[in-house]
């Protein structure tokens, strides 16, 4: 896992494969277990968040075209409205959907493997009048050996914590 000082912070010790899916119970949709499809461009979706994108389809950039259809943010039903708990169950949930959604690029024939992208935008603790809640985001990736990634320096990131996990994360044990 490649992952910038603010992510780190977040996760302390645990490592991705310490998580279970119970730790974010009924929170993975269900297009993140489907079937990934290639583009003729060469880039792969799940069609079942293709279906509900409506922006451009031009695949020239197959990493952008990714970003674009495999990004989502995290469901936040049934999390406190503030404070360490939110941050904490939106992190579980986003590292499920993760997992979740690298399973699935595993299991389809000819997939190259995918990165997860796992980001949090937290409140402005500093700044009273700052009420927006915490929010979680997940984008997919392919790796693609020709192309750049999705965020090149996910170590100097400096918009919020943010992690960038393979699979490999996901069943090492620390």
């Amino acid at each position: 896992m490649e992952s910038n000082q603010e992510m780190a912070a977040l996760l302390g010790n645990a490592a991705p494969a310490t998580l279970s899916d119970r730790s974010a119970p009924g929170a993975v949709p269900k297009a993140l277990s489907a079937t990934w499809h290639r583009t003729d461009g060469g880039a792969w979706v799940l069609p079942e968040l293709l279906d509900g994108y409506h922006g451009s389809l031009d695949d020239s950039d197959p990493t952008g075209l990714e970003g674009r259809v495999n990004g989502r943010g995290v469901n936040a039903d049934g999390l406190p409205d503030a404070g360490t708990e939110r941050v904490i169950g939106l992190l579980h949930r986003s590292l499920a959907w993760a997992r979740a959604g690298l399973v699935s690029a595993a299991a389809t024939p000819g997939h190259p493997g995918a990165v997860a992208y796992v980001s949090l935008s937290l409140p402005d603790d500093e700044d009273e009048d700052d009420d927006v809640p915490a929010t979680a985001n997940v984008t997919f990736c392919a790796c693609h050996p020709e192309g750049r990634p999705y965020i090149r320096d996910v170590t100097g990131y400096q918009g919020g914590p943010i992690a960038a996990l393979t699979l490999a994360d996901f069943t090492r044990s620390g």
